[in-house]
């Protein structure tokens, strides 16, 4: 599928104004048409303004976004993550996100980054059924440090 016309797709199902896009990518309008017909290539650095406003990762955003440690860490997780059964993908996720969030949260004596990890867990829960009182038992163990340790020294719940 042509990159405009997945544009076109992407503008369609969020709803977005056209003109209100064109404007943020600071592109022309006929130009923005022109991108979501496929009719043309588009112009490498009109596709990159407009995927930006989109809110699209580009190709390269990985290098620059993160450090160096933090791609290995990705790189070391990621083939392990993909040896999960796909039912046991989210709440693995899920595990590293509140692991990594209470380490920061102590780390750097700010119990803020919990709702961090709340707003994560609830854009990513499956089962939004999550019993409540579960996620502030888990805050107010980060706060109090009230954290476990197991015989290898890793920390749980």
């Amino acid at each position: 599928m042509k990159a405009g016309v997945l544009v076109g797709q992407i503008i369609d199902a969020r709803k977005i104004k056209r003109i209100a896009l064109a404007e943020a990518a600071n592109v022309d309008r006929k130009t923005l048409r022109t991108l979501e017909s496929g009719t043309r290539a588009p112009q490498p650095e009109v596709l990159k303004r407009v995927l930006e406003a989109l809110g699209l990762p580009q190709k390269g955003d990985f290098d620059l976004r993160y450090s160096d440690r933090t791609r290995a860490f990705m790189a070391s997780v990621a083939p392990i993550f993909d040896q999960l059964p796909a039912e046991a993908m989210d709440d693995a996720q899920n595990d590293v996100v509140v692991l990594l969030t209470g380490k920061l949260a102590r780390a750097t004596h700010n119990s803020g980054v919990i709702s961090h990890m709340d707003n994560f867990r609830r854009r990513n829960d499956s089962s939004a059924s999550e019993d409540e009182s579960s996620t502030e038992e888990k805050a107010a163990a980060f706060d109090a440090n009230k954290i476990k340790r197991r015989d290898d020294d890793s920390e749980f719940f």
